[in-house]
């Protein structure tokens, strides 16, 4: 099945974490913005944004990567498929979300 394909799967997860990453570097120049910089909240950010993400997504990709090698019926490997694409869009759009959200609050918006 092309959507398990190891590139595809590969993207997926740079993705993730790139956008992680973004969004890591909004939160720390937000915070050095108004001199509220603490290592802790970056540090529970790393915890909650980066693991929360890379772990939920990579164990359904892994599910669904176990259920190809198993020859898990067509029908089945495609429901579970499209459930990890569509948690990977959330993901990608829940993190797009929060880098919107701390540039708009840095005074960054689209209409400068």
């Amino acid at each position: 099945m092309q959507a398990l394909s190891g590139n595809t799967l590969f993207l997926q997860f740079i993705a993730i974490v790139g956008l992680v990453l973004i969004d890591l570097a909004a939160a720390v120049g937000k915070a050095l913005q108004s001199g509220t910089f603490e290592w802790g909240r970056l540090l529970e950010f790393l915890r909650s944004s980066v693991a929360a993400y890379t772990v939920i997504w990579g164990v359904l990709a892994g599910v669904a990567v176990m259920a190809s090698v198993l020859g898990v019926v067509d029908g089945t490997l495609t429901t579970i498929v499209a459930f990890v694409n569509v948690v990977y869009a959330l993901i990608v759009a829940r993190i797009g979300a929060s880098i919107l959200a701390k540039f708009r609050d840095m005074g960054i918006s689209k209409d400068e």
